[in-house]
């Protein structure tokens, strides 16, 4: 695949610098090459832009891939423009290094996902306790001696590219005196040679992203754990994705949040044209990480947000702890900030288990409007509907009421519920408004929009709902539909858009 590399120069690229060979290099912005489907990896500004030259650049760049040389470019005229794209400033001298980093950087083959809990394999020689924590972590508990012994492994190995470095993110919690060690063995893929090399990597280490070097050569990488001491050690998935080298995860600009506790969000700004609102999205349910409804929140025309939930199988519904709501809350608060943007320009919007999400941050952020489709909002029900309602149908809901309440009683079933409705009750949507689109035969949560009604009606506050025939999974097409028509309407009205 190729790169696309617009270069505004003076000079002439090829004869200047050295280019790799999957590298297409243009210094014409109106190359016919460009188009809405074909746009420029990576742009670099070496000169000055004129003003017409400027504005066309605005449609031909994405946020995060403009790059410039020089802080006189940042004339009146040029700062809205960086300002829109996130513009990065690099010295001359570091052109070279950019070219040459800027395949793996910008335009990458996106490697991501994870090594859930059922793919382990607990070591034959380990004699202390076994236990899982339904399909979110293995517990392993006992002694496990002086010296690092191998107690588990990963059964299936990671393929790593020929010029993809990947990152390594294990779930873990140590209790006790005891220590971990994360292996990692090489291997060339298509020989029978063995392991090239075995690279370990302590706790410490754990505490930022391992990053595995990619070496030329097509290799498999096997994964385990050994561990030493006396103790409890609890471990889940273990995530793999490119490495983001300054640029973004999964796209440019994407990142990731981590707490004390290892749990991970990622999220994602785009400043658009800096004009109101700041659309907020939360991913609905997904098993491959990444974002989700970059083309329709992009297509809306306005400053938007993306996040998401690696956390179980698919999701983990937002809720962590302290730390964890807290960074989401301020993260969409400095986005506002940014933009110059007060609370009652923003929108928080989801599906299905986004809309649990856009619910309960709407408690913290108190935003101009809340647009949700599918809701799931008591999350202790949706859980006890598995036994007569679904059966089989979203196990992922029984873990999250075993993490968060670590019990799956009707007490806990209640308080789970409770985490939602408690946080509704408390906040003040005076100025809020709600856009509602609920399946009326829905087997997640039944009550999800009666619930609603019954919490948010009786404070005098502005509800707009839709129906829709069917359970939570049918008809997700006219949902989307309402869910885009529910958007544009809000835009328009609210915020004479008109797209």
């Amino acid at each position: 695949m190729k790169f696309n590399f617009l270069f505004l120069t003076k000079k002439d690229p090829q004869a200047s610098y050295e280019i790799p060979k999957r590298m297409t290099v243009t210094t014409d912005l109106y190359d016919p090459l460009f188009t809405k489907k074909t746009l420029p990896d990576l742009t670099l500004i070496d000169r000055e832009l004129s003003s017409e030259e400027i504005s066309h650049l605005e449609s031909l760049c994405t946020a995060y891939t403009v790059v410039y040389t020089s802080a006189s470019f940042e004339t009146q005229e040029m700062r809205p423009f960086l300002k829109m794209k996130l513009g990065i400033r690099i010295s001359e001298a570091n052109i070279q290094g950019l070219i040459d980093n800027a395949v793996l950087s910008f335009g990458r083959k996106s490697v991501f996902g994870k090594h859930p809990v059922n793919s382990m394999h607990v070591s034959e020689t380990f004699a202390g306790s076994i236990s899982f924590e339904g399909n979110s972590f293995l517990q392993l508990s006992g002694e496990f001696g002086d010296d690092f012994t191998e107690v588990m492994n990963w059964r299936y190995n990671l393929p790593l590219e020929v010029e993809t470095p990947l990152e390594l993110w294990p779930e873990y919690t140590v209790y006790g005196e005891m220590e971990i060690i994360l292996v990692v063995r090489r291997m060339i893929q298509g020989t029978a040679d063995g392991y090239t090399e075995k690279m370990i990597y302590t706790q410490k280490d754990l505490e930022r992203p391992v990053v595995i070097s990619a070496s030329g050569n097509p290799e498999y990488l096997a994964l385990s754990i050994a561990a030493r001491g006396n103790g409890t050690l609890r471990i889940g998935s273990i995530h793999y994705r490119n490495v983001a080298k300054g640029i973004g995860l999964f796209m440019a600009g994407g990142r990731r949040f981590a707490d004390a506790d290892r749990e991970e969000f990622f999220y994602y700004f785009n400043p658009m044209d800096l004009k109101p609102p700041l659309n907020v999205y939360f991913s609905g349910y997904r098993t491959a990480e990444g974002f989700e409804a970059y083309p329709l929140m992009k297509s809306l025309g306005a400053p938007f947000m993306l996040f998401s939930d690696p956390r179980l199988e698919g999701g983990a519904f937002y809720l962590g702890s302290e730390e964890y709501e807290e960074e989401i809350a301020s993260l969409i608060m400095d986005a506002a900030a940014y933009l110059g943007f007060t609370k009652d320009e923003i929108i928080l919007s989801g599906i299905s288990m986004g809309t649990y999400g856009a619910t309960y941050y709407s408690t913290k952020v108190l935003p101009h409007a809340v647009i949700i489709a599918k809701p799931l909002m008591s999350a202790g029900n949706i859980a006890n509907n598995l036994r007569s309602i679904r059966p089989n149908d979203f196990e992922t809901s029984l873990d999250l009421l075993l993490k968060n309440e670590q019990d799956q009683t009707p007490e806990a079933i209640e308080r789970m519920n409770r985490v939602m409705w408690d946080a509704l009750d408390a906040a003040d949507f005076s100025h809020t408004e709600f856009a509602i689109s609920y399946m009326i035969h829905d087997d997640y949560d039944r009550t999800a929009y009666a619930d609603l009604l019954d919490s948010l009606g009786k404070r005098n506050i502005s509800i707009y709902g839709k129906g829709v025939i069917g359970r939570h999974n049918d008809n997700t097409d006219a949902v989307v539909h309402w869910f885009e028509s529910a958007y544009k309407k809000i835009l328009r009205d609210d915020f004479g858009r008109e797209r």
